[in-house]
């Protein structure tokens, strides 16, 4: 029956298409699904017993060890968005990490699953590129029509104080006073 389990939970974590793994205290692999080993280029028997000092850089794995002594510390759950180094470049994950603990209180390790979200940080990316480039075009556009209408606005003031001065000539004829309300206009 424990063999079956086993297998079962073996079959379930493999077939998520996210990444999962369970650690002890120490931070050594217990388990892995095939989707992480993948990831890292490697198999799920290689990643087991190992920490995430034999797997990542030193900076990357000391990130994920306080994370793992923060949660089972803390004894609650933590998502977060980091970066990560898988063969043939950096991804962005979609990290859920959360304390095992043991019906009396132990804490075992933690458990965790991390799912790429690399398309949306890059749509995120370029969204804010694009909304930034918007605003620095209605600034633009908004400088250009103020300049517009200074530049408008004082040739014109001239004409219509011209026109004001004319319609007070009384010799004017109608004609010419008509022409010149169509200007003042």
């Amino acid at each position: 029956e424990l063999r079956q389990q086993k297998r079962y939970l073996r079959t379930l974590i493999d077939m998520l298409p996210m990444w999962a793994w369970f650690k002890d205290t120490e931070g050594r692999f217990l388990a892995v699904n095939q989707a992480a080993a993948d990831a890292r280029g490697s198999t799920t028997k290689d990643i087991v017993g190992k920490t995430d000092f034999d797997v990542q850089t030193r900076e990357i794995a000391e990130a994920y060890r306080a994370d793992d002594v923060e949660i089972m510390t803390s004894r609650r759950q933590k998502m977060l968005e980091e970066p990560h180094i898988v063969p043939g470049g950096t991804i962005w994950l979609e990290t859920f990490k959360a304390p095992v603990i043991d019906e009396d209180g132990t804490v075992l390790g933690t458990v965790g699953v991390a799912r790429d979200v690399s398309e949306r940080k890059a749509a995120e990316a370029a969204r804010e590129v694009a909304l930034a480039e918007a605003q620095r075009l209605a600034r633009t556009r908004s400088e250009f029509l103020a300049q517009m209408s200074h530049e408008l606005r004082t040739p014109l003031n001239g004409i219509l104080g011209y026109a004001q001065l004319l319609l007070r000539d009384k010799t004017l004829g109608a004609r010419q006073v008509k022409a010149i309300v169509v200007i003042q206009e």
